[in-house]
């Protein structure tokens, strides 16, 4: 019978906190290897071969919460949808635009969308007053697409024709 159990280098080439987390995670791994194979060698040495020479081995084991060294294993912290949620509503109420805050959690708008209106609050629509022209003109003559040009200031395409038209920016065909 062979058993084997790659050990992995990835942990150092993984940055900071989570190499570390990673890390810890392959020694408990090796652990917990060392320990099945003990089990297996114990079971082969209480049990005959069969007729091909092989050695069947029933390993049982129980899922415990009783984990006697926590303190071993330092994991990051995962942070709760909840947490998560109540973390973009406090930026929302500190004028932070949608658009922003999907940037700053590394998360789409329309979650972040989602998560406040969670919370009972109706995102206000992010607005393109007339000090912006000159920016979504230059943009847009840059040879950007209607499309990007409203992913770029965080509005809709129909935002995007709107402002065009009512600041008489000439569409392209």
């Amino acid at each position: 019978m062979t058993l084997a159990y790659p050990p992995s280098s990835r942990s150092s080439k993984v940055a900071g906190g989570i190499g570390e987390a990673f890390g810890q995670v392959s020694d408990l791994m090796a652990g917990v290897w060392a320990a099945f194979e003990a089990a297996v060698s114990e079971a082969e040495a209480e049990n005959a071969p069969d007729a091909d020479g092989e050695v069947t081995v029933w390993i049982t084991a129980e899922r415990t919460d009783d984990v006697d060294n926590t303190d071993s294993l330092d994991l990051l912290p995962r942070e709760t949808p909840a947490e998560r949620d109540a973390r973009i509503v406090a930026s929302y109420h500190d004028d932070v635009d949608n658009t922003t805050l999907a940037a700053e959690f590394g998360i789409h708008r329309i979650t972040v969308l989602r998560a406040l209106r969670r919370a009972g609050i109706e995102p206000r629509a992010p607005a393109l007053d007339a000090s912006r022209v000159h920016d979504v003109r230059a943009f847009y003559e840059a040879g950007h697409t209607i499309e990007r040009t409203a992913r770029h200031y965080g509005v809709s395409r129909g935002t995007i024709y709107r402002f065009m038209k009512a600041h008489g920016v000439q569409r392209r065909r």
